[in-house]
């Protein structure tokens, strides 16, 4: 069972689900000396308000199903036009998407291996479609 939120925690959660950003949201609602500590404020109430978060987010339509959805989208669909009017798979696009989803799992500080993962198809691609 979610816990209730405070008047202040229900004013920051409003003005950085409005604005993305904690700092700012913090220096609007606490009584901050300076942005260093609306930052840290900012942070630690995000941390303490992240069930509450991810069921306004499943609220709105961000359910893991539907992230994931279109993570799928995202790793498989963008394409681009070349000069001659042939369309290629946009793999800078698809990198974003494979980093993002990487660090979603917790596996962040592999990107290394992922890039060079990522180079070897690339240039498999490549090969198979003579370019």
């Amino acid at each position: 069972m979610a816990r209730k939120l405070t008047i202040k925690q229900r004013k920051f959660l409003k003005l950085y689900m409005e604005n993305g950003n904690a700092t700012e949201s913090a220096l609007s609602v606490y009584n901050c000396k300076n942005r260093k500590s609306a930052q840290a404020l900012g942070t630690e109430t995000l941390s303490k308000l992240n069930l509450p978060f991810q069921q306004i987010m499943e609220a709105r339509g961000l359910t893991d199903n539907n992230l994931v959805g279109h993570v799928v989208e995202g790793l498989t669909k963008p394409v681009k036009v070349t000069a001659d009017g042939i369309e290629t798979a946009d793999y800078s696009v698809r990198h974003k998407y494979l980093e993002t989803s990487l660090r979603l799992k917790g596996h962040g500080k592999q990107t290394g291996q992922v890039n060079v993962q990522l180079n070897q198809i690339i240039n498999e691609k490549r090969k198979s479609y003579d370019i």
